[in-house]
């Protein structure tokens, strides 16, 4: 069970579990490994704690910093947390805790870098609790969100305890929670139950490491393919196969794609996953309809109005396309991928008036 809430957590935060090459004077103390210890106090989270948070973690991405993003979001916070839900003793959690260099950090941080933008769009409140969402764009016009839930650390300050991206379609708590769930079922890693549920995790790992190391997508494919049925709905396996897919070739990531959207009807993180290859097979109509949804989903943005001016553009309807980058100009006036969508949108006005 331990090699399986550890394989779970480096896929769902794309963490290697492999050394950084960061100097050792930017790595985290010890101290910010993430044993939870006052997660039972959410209900005391203010929303000065959230916006401090929130500007933190904003700055963080901003100026590059990656040790500061890295001590507000922790991947193991997060496990210890579920598992003191779980009543997992936290002597025997440290077995399942690393110092893992987290992708979900950098590549976050690197989209930023390249022009993309990483901003607090609205605090929701959910079940008395207060939660953050951001909303991450690329330059090229790309988009995601994440949300969190925040607690305080040994020193008061606050921190993210869960996270969900929705892109991955369910809050990481949930994940771990599930496995195990399905662990408490079996008597060791070694009955057929165990050896199941750890063969899941490690497919789910192998696609995760072909879409970073840009290589071995078929055999990925193949596995994901060869899991029991149920392993195959699973959000996260499925999610992972629509991106090894993509790298393989359009017909299978239509079967992906396919697959999720049967399984997972209208679920945010499939619409968000198909934007792009619904606009590219000029689906336009299913295109704005998943974009409603979105919409509906984060509670409003103001950015889809540059996502609905790309469809349009895509269509050769200009005038829309005008219309909806003008309102997403006049709302995010900061925001450079909405720039890039106008200048697509007048350089496509300039060749029609030729």
């Amino acid at each position: 069970m331990r090699n399986a809430v550890f394989i779970l957590v480096l896929v769902f935060f794309g963490c290697s579990n492999e050394k950084t090459n960061q100097p050792k004077s930017q790595m985290p103390p010890e101290s910010d490994l993430g044993v939870a210890s006052k997660v039972d106090d959410v209900r005391a989270i203010t929303l000065d704690h959230v916006m401090d948070f929130s500007q933190r973690l904003e700055g963080a991405f901003a100026n590059q910093d990656i040790r500061l993003a890295e001590s507000l979001v922790n991947p193991n916070r997060v496990t210890s947390h579920v598992l003191t839900d779980l009543g997992v003793p936290v002597e025997a959690q440290q077995g399942m805790l690393s110092a893992p260099n987290c992708a979900y950090v950098e590549v976050t941080m690197k989209n930023v870098a390249q022009g993309g933008e990483y901003r607090l769009l609205r605090v929701r409140q959910v079940n008395q609790e207060l939660i953050p969402l951001f909303r991450l764009t690329t330059l090229k016009g790309g988009i995601n969100y994440h949300e969190y839930k925040i607690t305080l650390d040994e020193s008061e300050v606050p921190v993210a305890y869960d996270c969900h991206v929705a892109v991955a379609g369910e809050w990481v708590s949930s994940a771990i929670r599930r496995t195990m769930m399905a662990g408490s079922k079996m008597s060791g890693n070694e009955s057929p139950q165990g050896m199941e549920v750890l063969r899941s995790l490690e497919v789910l790992q192998q696609m995760s490491n072909a879409s970073k190391t840009g290589t071995g997508y078929v055999e990925a494919l193949q596995a994901y393919r060869s899991l029991p049925e149920d392993d195959m709905r699973s959000k996260l396996h499925q999610i992972g196969a629509i991106k090894i897919a993509k790298n393989i070739g359009e017909k299978e990531h239509a079967i992906e794609l396919q697959r999720f959207i049967a399984n997972h009807p209208q679920n945010p993180a499939g619409d968000l996953l198909s934007l792009e290859f619904l606009i590219a097979n000029r689906q336009f109509n299913e295109a704005a309809t998943a974009i409603d949804r979105i919409d509906n989903s984060v509670g409003g943005d103001p950015y889809l109005h540059a996502v609905r001016a790309k469809v349009f553009l895509a269509a050769d309807n200009l005038q829309l396309a005008e219309k909806e980058i003008g309102q997403a100009i006049d709302e995010l006036p900061e925001v450079a991928s909405v720039y890039q969508i106008a200048i697509a949108i007048a350089m496509k006005r300039s060749d029609f008036n030729e």
